[in-house]
């Protein structure tokens, strides 16, 4: 490739791109499901046979309801497998999930991991609540096996912005994996809030201390900000862990990268890889990696009158760097899910779809596009109205999967009943 064309390729990519994304708001053809009733937080994940898991909290006295259920059919129908209670957790407050699938063996294969951050009271007083619950997603649940996740520094009162993200870590080529636990957790003393991980290598019979990564005794970041939105995963291929927070106080995004096997079994501090530049404040990163090469989307800076935010996405290698491309979106209102199968990334957000005061219109917008930057397609997937958003997520079929190939988005409605829908 030429040196002229090479730079007539970069000019040209992102004018391809703003072509494309004039199609915004796309309407999709195919008509959503009702997945779930009075949804107050979800996650959900497709097996490399095309099984949708879903996990997600009802609201409920004395103890919220937690449902974890699975459909094979694209969310047509679901069998339940586990509906009740997590002990005496009175609120779910955050659900996240991931699926392990494909080692070889059956003992550790085709387990749901869930992340949950909740409330309980002790004599009286909220506490802040943090398990990782776990099962088969073959069959249906006697009882919840849920371990009760010690952060470093005990137990505190309910803090903002609770959040968790769950990550099955492939280990010895696939034949086996951890799961990670990456959540937020309140510095008393300063009244900042830490990012700390916590790993469990007995498939979620039990796990690990809590280890403060970023706060002020954190072992790769030691400075007492307010972190948060934590978001984990793991690489087979590079056998690498990749967590992704933002730094509030500083309006920085910060990608963090290290050994699965050096980090997760002899507690080696993961390397500061990456943080995004001072001329610009950045938040709520979601991570994904495919083979290697990495993709993280961002919300770009302040809220505007409606409460939006641009949404960006970076692409790099832990070796290499990382570059900003292309704004997906400028109003967006929730962080933005990303998958990455392949050279394709996937990406689902809830934007602005109708900028009228005192209340704008709102959608699901799903995105596609090569993980360079180019040929954006853009959809609005959701066919009920949107009120109070929660973050839509996003499931895709593994690549080379025996099932015919299925993207899906989930979201939630506020109308009538905080309905979960799915777009299959």
């Amino acid at each position: 490739m030429t040196a002229h064309f090479q730079s007539l390729r970069r000019k040209l990519l992102p004018f391809l791109a703003l072509v494309l994304l004039a199609a915004l708001g796309t309407a999709q053809n195919d008509p959503d499901l009702q997945a779930a009733r009075m949804a107050k937080a979800m996650d959900f994940a497709i097996d490399d046979q095309g099984a949708i898991v879903m996990g997600w909290a009802e609201p409920a006295s004395p103890y919220d309801i937690m449902h974890v259920q699975r459909s094979d059919d694209q969310g047509r129908s679901w069998v339940d497998l586990y509906v009740g209670p997590l002990g005496r957790v009175d609120e779910i407050v955050h659900v996240s999930l991931d699926l392990a699938y494909g080692t070889g063996d059956p003992a550790i294969d085709n387990k749901v991991y869930l992340g949950i951050n909740g409330i309980w009271t002790d004599r009286g007083q909220p506490i802040g609540f943090l398990g990782l619950l776990s099962g088969s997603y073959l069959a249906p649940w006697s009882q919840p096996q849920c371990e009760w996740i010690q952060p470093a520094w005990g137990q505190l009162p309910p803090w903002i912005g609770m959040m968790s993200s769950v990550a099955v870590i492939p280990r010895n080529g696939g034949s086996d994996y951890a799961v990670g636990m990456a959540y937020t957790f309140p510095d008393k003393a300063t009244g900042t809030v830490t990012v700390q991980v916590v790993y469990s290598t007995d498939y979620g019979a039990s796990s690990q201390g809590g280890r403060m990564i970023a706060g002020r005794y954190g072992d790769s970041i030691t400075l007492a900000h307010d972190f948060g939105h934590p978001s984990l995963v793991g690489d087979a291929n590079n056998r690498q862990v990749v967590l992704t927070f933002h730094d509030a106080t500083d309006g920085r995004i910060h990608l963090l990268s290290g050994d699965i096997d050096s980090h997760i079994e002899d507690f080696k501090p993961l390397d500061a890889t990456f943080q995004t530049s001072s001329s610009a404040t950045y938040s709520s990163p979601c991570v994904a990696i495919y083979r290697g090469e990495i993709n993280f989307t961002a919300l770009r800076g302040t809220p505007d009158r409606y409460g939006a935010r641009t949404l960006t996405w970076f692409n790099g290698l832990t070796a290499s760097g990382f570059r900003e491309l292309l704004a997906l979106h400028g109003q967006v209102l929730t962080d933005a899910d990303i998958l990455i199968r392949g050279n394709d990334a996937f990406v689902t957000a809830v934007c602005v779809t109708d900028p009228v005061l005192p209340r704008p219109g709102m959608g699901v917008l799903f995105f596609q596009a090569h993980v360079q930057g180019f040929e954006v397609t853009t959809t609005q997937v959701n066919d009920q109205p949107i009120v109070d958003p929660l973050s839509p997520k996003i499931a895709i079929t593994p690549r080379g999967a025996n099932a015919i190939p299925a993207e899906s988005q989930l979201y939630r409605t506020e109308s009538p009943r905080s309905d979960a829908w799915i777009d299959p």
